[in-house]
């Protein structure tokens, strides 16, 4: 009995395909075409996943684009990238600012200002409120100082009376800033004088008016060591009151800018201070609403 192998069928088919294609002319094999039409139930599918393969594989043309058009999109793109610069020099300052807070900066949380005070009051509004930890009396400071203490807290934010108000009022100490020459390194020398009282005087200045005019350089005997004298050379007034946290002890309110007499009290000095910044120019501060056990002893005692 005669049974075809597939060998010999594949072999066959092989050698009807290359007669269709070579040697027949296509008016005879046309005529067979539409038989093709048995092999679509397989030939579908199988065409359809060999598109799908072909299209995520096979690497895309690129379109062709009008010159004009790729020279704005440059354009859009180096405006964004001076943008991002920009943004990215502002961080790192704002970064280097904080740095300067030493060991209060893991006690602070900053908030950025969002408007001041139109009328009398020295004060600045922060975008603030009690879900944020933060509660009135907080001291408040900045990356060279003290800003002031929060006023009141409200669901629309909170208020910072600015140490320039005419209602602030903290104890300090006199220090004379001093440079080496040849190393460049800054020391502070502590003035042996009486604790000034600095008070705000509500036009964006401090005085200080209960140092007697001996204390000064305008009223002391010519024998007075120079770290007894108050004058307006290189001279800042640091925190030294014992209702505020330890951690801000030695943080700077202001720089001395002019000693004078008083007047009505020719035997006191009146001694006018001014802050390292401008305070109502800030855009964050910083408030300390996370004591560490020092601060918190400070507080409770």
């Amino acid at each position: 009995m005669f049974r075809l192998k597939f060998n010999e069928v594949f072999v066959g088919l092989l050698l009807l395909s290359v007669l269709s294609a070579f040697v027949l002319p296509p008016r005879f094999t046309n005529r067979v075409r539409s038989f093709q039409g048995i092999f679509a139930p397989v030939a579908r599918p199988s065409r359809a996943i060999a598109s799908a393969l072909h299209a995520r594989v096979a690497p895309r043309q690129l379109e062709s684009r009008d010159a004009a058009d790729v020279k704005i999109e440059n354009e859009k793109l180096k405006a964004q990238l001076v943008h991002l610069n920009g943004q990215l020099d502002e961080l790192r300052k704002i970064n280097q600012d904080r740095q300067r807070l030493g060991d209060v900066l893991p006690l602070c949380t900053p908030f950025p200002v969002v408007g001041s005070d139109p009328g009398n009051r020295q004060s600045l509004s922060i975008a603030a409120d009690s879900g944020d930890h933060v509660a009135e009396d907080m001291k408040v400071v900045y990356s060279t100082g003290v800003v002031g203490v929060i006023e009141r807290v409200g669901p629309g934010g909170a208020q910072v009376k600015l140490v320039t108000d005419k209602d602030f009022q903290v104890r300090g100490k006199f220090k004379r800033v001093v440079t080496d020459p040849s190393t460049g390194d800054v020391a502070f020398q502590t003035l042996e004088t009486s604790a000034p009282l600095v008070r705000g005087d509500g036009k964006g200045r401090m005085v200080v008016a209960n140092i007697p005019l001996k204390e000064t350089k305008l009223g002391a005997a010519e024998n007075t060591p120079p770290n007894a004298r108050v004058d307006a050379e290189n001279v800042i007034v640091t925190v030294d009151d014992p209702d505020w946290p330890i951690n801000l002890r030695g943080q700077v309110l202001g720089e001395v800018e002019s000693v004078q007499p008083m007047r009505g009290a020719p035997l006191y000095a009146e001694i006018r201070l001014h802050p390292t910044l401008n305070l109502a120019g800030l855009s964050e501060v910083m408030v300390l609403n996370k004591l560490g056990r020092a601060g918190q002893a400070a507080a409770a005692d």
